[in-house]
């Protein structure tokens, strides 16, 4: 679809794989509507004039519905969701946010033919026998899994010809606070190592493999130029490295040179963490991406890790040279 003339809404674009998208897009031949729930740039502010901004609720149909009729897109990348684990508490609120909105917004899709990208999660998988290929039987084992299977299941039975579910595991890239990727909020309690008493226990349990946000953003551009024929179904995209959270930990220590005087203060925790059950390795196999994106191996659409961390902890590297507050990440 990748012509002059298509329209693309972008969901969500305010949060970080949003951004990243929107960015990826902003230069591209193709019109882009963004919505955010809660905020969107103030006239002027966008950093992307092309960008038109919309501030909607799509969980409530009547703005879901209007919002549809301005933008009257092309393609809608559903990037908006509830993804924290341990935040989904609310079960009206979680279905609204991960079943009943992707299902309502591929009953669109398929009555405008607009073409759908859901994003969905490895944490549909159980994680004991990776690596899961595309048309692998999801087994969730926390309410966010279950919640984004389900909507993965709206989704196909909606749009079986015109949606993609794109499952992607732990998101970082660049941030605007510590917290907002899993991955990144890591760094938050090495700031206040040197108080601790005894060493702190990070995950050592659970095999990572963590994704940046622009390289998710161009493997998205890259889909919008194949035929929608081509891409209905599921897909696969993943960082290329495998991890943990230690392990992530004593690289952050080093990026920020605190290395030598920290690296003691750390300890790897080898027990499954506590909170919402987390599937231990759920690597995604992403052979059918490859395919169509005509690609070696994910190695050639990844960022590396190191790369990547650097450049999402520089803003933030002043924080760990001056007096430490309390640590409010949870590592596990």
């Amino acid at each position: 679809m990748d012509s002059p003339g298509k329209t693309v809404l972008v969901t969500g674009a305010t949060g970080l794989l949003g951004r990243a998208v929107v960015a990826a897009l902003a230069s591209s031949p193709h019109a882009v509507a963004a919505t955010g729930w809660s905020r969107v740039p103030a006239p002027g502010d966008s950093p992307f004039p092309s960008v038109t901004w919309h501030k909607a609720d799509l969980t409530d149909p009547d703005a879901r519905t209007a919002l549809l009729a301005d933008v009257a897109p092309h393609a809608i990348l559903h990037l908006a969701a509830e993804r924290r684990p341990d935040a989904c508490k609310d079960p009206d609120r979680l279905a609204a946010f991960n079943v009943e909105l992707p299902r309502a917004l591929a009953e669109h899709a398929a009555a405008s033919g607009a073409w759908l990208l859901y994003i969905s999660t490895d944490y549909v998988f159980p994680g004991s026998n990776p690596p899961y290929a595309e048309d692998a039987t999801p087994a969730p084992l926390n309410d966010y899994g279950v919640s984004k299977a389900a909507g993965e299941d709206a989704v196909r039975l909606a749009a079986p010809e015109c949606a993609t579910i794109l499952r992607v595991p732990i998101l970082y890239g660049s941030i605007e606070s510590l917290g907002e990727s899993a991955l990144t909020a890591i760094a938050e309690p090495l700031r206040d190592l040197e108080h601790d008493t005894r060493p702190l226990l990070i995950d050592n349990w659970a095999a990572r493999f963590p994704t940046h946000v622009d390289d998710v953003a161009r493997v998205i551009a890259a889909l919008l130029a194949l035929p929608v024929a081509d891409l209905a179904g599921t897909l696969h995209f993943s960082g290329s490295e495998q991890t943990t959270k230690y392990k992530v930990a004593l690289l952050m220590l080093d990026i920020l040179g605190l290395a030598e005087s920290h690296i003691a203060l750390i300890a790897p925790n080898p027990n499954p963490p506590p909170g919402a059950p987390r599937p231990q390795n759920a690597q995604l196999s992403c052979a059918r991406l490859l395919a169509l994106l005509n690609a070696a191996d994910l190695a050639d659409l990844s960022t590396p890790l190191i790369d990547g961390l650097t450049a999402a902890l520089q803003p933030f590297a002043s924080d760990f040279r001056r007096p430490a507050t309390t640590a409010t990440a949870d590592l596990s």
